[in-house]
């Protein structure tokens, strides 16, 4: 019996150190370059690839950054298409109230673009903070 128990033991620690190092091997850095994600040198989209490459660390920290910089990206994408909107609205309506929604859509479509820039910084300090935590393992 103590045989098996010591057998069983053994075999469960290599099992588990086995899988460690396995985890470890998957975790490899993500590099920034000119605003871009590469995981060695293969570039991961912004959506859903770079999510799926951060979700490895199992990193609540990291997780909620790149969620709320992708909530706050979306919100911009929102507000970006609000403002396009009313600039083809103000084109296709004519008359002289054209220069207006022009003028009003482009200042909607640049609160946007302002809205979004965040949302990319959050998902930057997501990255860094990926590449810290996979260095400590």
């Amino acid at each position: 019996m103590k045989n098996l128990f010591l057998t069983l033991s053994i075999l469960f620690s290599i099992h588990t150190l086995d899988s460690l190092v396995a985890q470890t091997q998957l975790l490899k850095p993500i590099e920034i370059k000119k605003n871009k994600f590469y995981q060695e040198g293969i570039r991961l989209k912004p959506g859903k690839p770079l999510e799926f490459a951060l979700m490895k660390a199992n990193n609540k920290e990291i997780n909620d950054l790149f969620r709320k910089g992708k909530n706050t990206q979306t919100l911009g994408t929102i507000i970006e298409s609000l403002g396009l909107l009313v600039m083809g609205v103000g084109l296709l309506s004519g008359g002289d109230s054209v220069g207006s929604y022009a003028l009003g859509g482009s200042a909607i479509l640049l609160t946007g673009v302002v809205v979004s820039l965040p949302g990319f910084s959050k998902k930057k300090k997501a990255v860094v903070k990926y590449n810290e935590v996979i260095a400590k393992m």
